[in-house]
């Protein structure tokens, strides 16, 4: 398998880790032109025995890009994903993509990501669908009522919430119908993205058929962590110690971070020809459901880019 991964930050160094974990990956092209990007990377690289990095190939313009490749993985910032999306199709044929999000800032750009990929293969990284932690959750029955919350410091909601709407509608096979941006504080704060913001606060998010999912994010919370509640049980997930907590059942678990998840979403390329991420237009409907909530909020009517990688 031959892998383009375009951009290679904090996020897209890893994509590159994960790739070269993989079996059947014979070559990783890297597309950027920020050298401290492309240093980064090599560090990465460099300090996992599993990786060779002899196998990378670093591309520094659209011109010397293979003409083909079995998997593209987008990785760039979300401002401009649109217009960089549609020069890609334009120039490489790819049998697989995966894009990082948020996809896009405006609802505009969602619906020219759709119509530039339409008929591509493509899924979206929202991943928790994919991690063993939220698998060990027992899935929940489309008509049973439930009761979620996320309560964390600080931890991005604007840029995060994107994980728990698809994994909650992933769980229990029911689509998001509202958001309540009404808890939210009317002050937003930087990231560490300049030029991007972020917002403290409530984010209240109703499902089909009796679900809520609540998000809190404050200065006064410590770490991060999901409470489900339905009709039969309660699962805490300790987000930042990887602690699955049921009734008496206590597990800590193996923190699995973007390269060790690359290597199953390749294999699952490889021998059935599609993965557990959400595909593209299923991301594309959540992403327009946040930013049409958040944006009118945004003091720069733009949402911010990931900033947590672990997340």
């Amino acid at each position: 398998m031959k892998v383009l991964v375009v951009g290679v930050g904090t996020m897209g160094a890893r994509h590159v880790q994960g790739c070269l974990r993989a079996e059947g990956v014979e070559c990783v092209y890297v597309l950027d032109k920020d050298d401290k990007a492309i240093q980064y990377m090599k560090n990465i690289v460099s300090d996992d025995p599993i990786c060779d990095l002899d196998k990378v190939q670093i591309v520094s313009d659209f011109k010397a890009l293979p003409r083909k490749v079995d998997l593209c993985i987008v990785a760039t910032s979300a401002r401009g994903r649109a217009p960089l999306l549609f020069s890609l199709v334009k120039t490489i044929h790819a049998e697989f993509w995966v894009c990082e999000k948020l996809l896009e800032q405006s609802i505009d750009a969602i619906d020219s990501i759709e119509k530039y990929m339409r008929g591509q293969n493509c899924w979206v990284n929202t991943p928790r669908r994919v991690k063993k932690i939220y698998n060990k959750v027992p899935r929940i029955d489309p008509k049973e009522p439930f009761k979620a919350q996320v309560v964390g410091k600080t931890w991005g909601i604007a840029s995060n919430a994107i994980h728990y709407i698809d994994y909650f509608e992933y769980l229990t096979d029911r689509q998001v119908v509202s958001l309540d941006t009404t808890g939210l504080d009317s002050n937003w704060y930087s990231t560490k993205r300049p030029g991007y913001f972020d917002v403290n606060g409530e984010l209240e998010i109703s499902f089909e058929n009796g679900g809520k999912l609540t998000l809190v994010s404050n200065e006064e919370e410590l770490g991060l962590k999901l409470s489900i509640r339905t009709n039969t049980r309660e699962i805490i997930i300790d987000e930042l110690q990887d602690e699955y907590r049921c009734a008496d059942e206590v597990e800590i678990m193996e923190s699995e971070f973007q390269s060790d998840l690359m290597p199953i979403i390749i294999t699952d390329l490889q021998n059935a020809r599609r993965c557990n991420l959400p595909d593209l237009r299923t991301s594309a409907r959540q992403h327009r459901l946040i930013i049409s909530s958040l944006l009118d909020k945004s003091p720069t009517k733009t949402l911010s880019h990931p900033i947590l990688e672990a997340t």
